[in-house]
Formats: structure tokens, C-alpha cells, sequence
């Protein structure tokens, strides 16, 4: 059966690529808009209308970035979203809060981020705090380059290393379990 992730326009090509790499078939991509994850109403609709052009799916996984909010709060968010759907509809819906952004999980590989910048990077210098997307764009300066979020994150995504991001992100790890991955 197809897992659903819905994830944030912006960040659909990285999770759609870290989402294969730890389950490489029967993964189903959609996108809602930043501001409506947390709308019940719209994540119910959007899901009934995926359903109705695309058939069946076992599960629902919604990606949501925490945004600088502490996890604990986001988490208790989604919840509230995840209980109001998963209600009304005839399959399980989960919500994943994101660290921070997606930057957050793709800063945890540095082999990746070496790869991208085209230099040795120092892992412990990528610390997955509040706003990483600020970060590695100051990382991309110091490297002389210009870091662009769509064509980046996906590079990130392509070089990273699914299991390093999981020994440095406990969201990450529930992403892979919700996903499949044990």
C-alpha cells in the first residue's frame, strides 16, 4: 500500500528524496502551502481530493516545520490537527514536526553539506538550532557561494546520508519510522 507525506510547498523535492532513500517504493508525494498545515479543514480536503484522483492509501504522514517554535508546543499543535483528521477520515494521519525547517535535518549529514559547498565542512559547526536555513546561508558565504533554498536543499537531500541525519535528529528518526524505516 502508498504512505502519503504531504509536506510544505518549499520543501517538497528535499522530502520527496530523503522520503525514497529510507523507503524506496510506495511513497506518494503532495504539497499544501505553508500557512495551511495545521488548517484541519484544508489537510482533510486536500487528502480527499488526492484520494479521489489517485486512489487508495494506507496512511497519511504531514511534514511541519516547527518554525522556531519549541518542539513540545508544535508537537502539541499537530496533535490537535492529527486527532481532528484522522476522525473523519478512514485512514491513519500522522503528523511529523520538522526541526525547525528541513535545513535543520540536512545540516546533520556534513558529508553532504562537504559536498555541496565543495569543501570540508566541521560538523560540530552545524548545530541544528532555530532558523538553519540562516545558517547555511552564512555557511554558503563563507564558502564564496550563494546558497538558493530549492536548488540546494535538493543537493543536500541527493548527498545525504539518511542514517546520519537519523543518529543527529530525533525528529528525523520518527520520520523514518513513520515512514517505514525501523
Amino acid at each position: 500500500m502508498t504512505l502519503l507525506v504531504i509536506s510544505e510547498d518549499r520543501y517538497y523535492d528535499a522530502l520527496r528524496i530523503l522520503a525514497l532513500k529510507i523507503r524506496r517504493t510506495g511513497v506518494a508525494m503532495t504539497r499544501i502551502k505553508k500557512g495551511n498545515m495545521l488548517n484541519h479543514d484544508h489537510v482533510e480536503r486536500h487528502i480527499r481530493a488526492y484520494l479521489s484522483l489517485h486512489g487508495k492509501v494506507s496512511r497519511v504522514l504531514v511534514c511541519r516545520d516547527s518554525e522556531c517554535t519549541p518542539i513540545a508546543h508544535s508537537k502539541g499543535l499537530c496533535s490537535e490537527a492529527e486527532r481532528a483528521i484522522s476522525q473523519r477520515l478512514p485512514i491513519p494521519v500522522a503528523y511529523i514536526v520538522v526541526d525547525h525547517s528541513v535545513e535543520g535535518w540536512l545540516m546533520c549529514d556534513a558529508n553532504a553539506v562537504s559536498q555541496v559547498v565543495g569543501s570540508p565542512v566541521d560538523g560540530s559547526k552545524l548545530r541544528v538550532d532555530c532558523r538553519p536555513a540562516d545558517k547555511l546561508r552564512r555557511l554558503f558565504r563563507t564558502y564564496g557561494k550563494t546558497y538558493d533554498k530549492s536548488q540546494h536543499n535538493k543537493l543536500l537531500a541527493e548527498f545525504a546520508d539518511p542514517e546520519k541525519i537519523r543518529k543527529r535528529s530525533p525528529r528525523f528518526q520518527e520520520f523514518c519510522e513513520a515512514i517505514g524505516h525501523p
